[in-house]
């Protein structure tokens, strides 16, 4: 079997190898960050201040930094996911619904189904818009997701105190 020159190399020169290939990767991003200011957004913005920010607050939960980042639309999900069994099938509110809410509430997230899907796994969030792809899931509905006042209409049994944003069962047991 041949031997090539990288396998003969001595543990010096491998060590030595790395370190050109980190210094050129090094320069590299130093090069891209001052050229394209996408870059400097991202390495000032998003990476040194999220870093300094969790050095600061090392005992946050997960929730509460996805709380911080994302504003209300975590929070709102947060207790969705909290309220309601790991195999539950929640009802979403209709675009309209949520076009009508506070710009910053942050509840346009809502409507992008992968982004909540992942949010609530392993809970599965129903749109009637994709009335195809959920016609299935409709008929099995445990939950309705309440937003704005919007969604009460969907309960089997009616309620005297209603809260702006909420989870509640479809049915009453």
């Amino acid at each position: 079997m041949k031997h090539y020159g990288l396998l003969k190399m001595s543990l010096f020169y491998k060590i030595l190898l790395n370190f050109l290939f980190v210094g050129l990767l090094f320069l590299t991003l130093k090069v891209t960050t001052k050229k394209f200011q996408a870059y400097t957004w991202m390495w000032d913005t998003l990476l040194h201040k999220n870093y300094s920010y969790i050095g600061q607050n090392p005992n946050l939960t997960f929730e509460q930094k996805q709380e911080m980042k994302l504003g209300f639309y975590a929070k709102y999900l947060n207790h969705v996911k909290n309220n309601t069994e790991e195999d539950a099938i929640i009802l979403m509110p209709p675009d309209s619904t949520l076009s009508s809410t506070e710009p910053q509430l942050n509840l346009k997230y809502l409507k992008d189904r992968r982004r909540t899907t992942y949010f609530l796994y392993p809970r599965k969030p129903v749109y009637r818009k994709s009335y195809q792809y959920d016609k299935n899931l409709l008929a099995q509905l445990t939950h309705v997701a309440i937003v704005d006042y919007q969604g009460y209409q969907e309960l089997d049994y009616k309620l005297r105190d209603k809260h702006r944003f909420t989870v509640l069962p479809i049915t009453n047991k």
